[in-house]
């Protein structure tokens, strides 16, 4: 089995974890219902998000309609997408990910780059 697959499913499971968690949500009152939000809202959807990340690098496709645009909610996200390359993907820059301040600076420049102005196509792609 593809590795890839796995990542795919990861990718399901937490979406349908944000799923279950909306349902109970309205189960629950006051704090316990915040709680929930918040845990669905940060911590799962920042899963997720580096997870789809992660598989549209694998796949060779435009990671920049998955990633965040807004810097607070990316902190730390490029270590993560590094780790999950690393267990899941064959990716030609693997030699780039053996050292992670290099992939995350690449990736944070690349990241930059593209926030300055999307719709030039060379933003789009990872430096090769």
């Amino acid at each position: 089995m593809d590795l890839r697959t796995y990542l795919k499913i990861k990718i399901k499971t937490l979406a349908a974890e944000a799923g279950i968690i909306r349902r109970e949500e309205s189960k629950v009152k006051a704090m316990e219902k915040w709680s929930m939000q918040h845990h669905r809202k940060t911590v799962v959807r920042d899963a997720a998000r580096r997870s789809l990340v992660a598989y549209q690098i694998i796949r060779g496709r435009c990671w920049q309609q998955t990633v965040s645009k807004l810097r607070h909610t990316r902190y730390n996200d490029w270590e993560y997408v590094r780790k999950m390359l690393m267990k899941y993907g064959d990716t030609p820059h693997r030699e780039n990910m053996m050292a992670p301040h290099l992939f995350t600076i690449e990736m944070e420049a690349l990241y930059e780059f593209w926030l300055e102005d999307p719709e030039r196509s060379d933003a789009i792609a990872l430096a090769a």
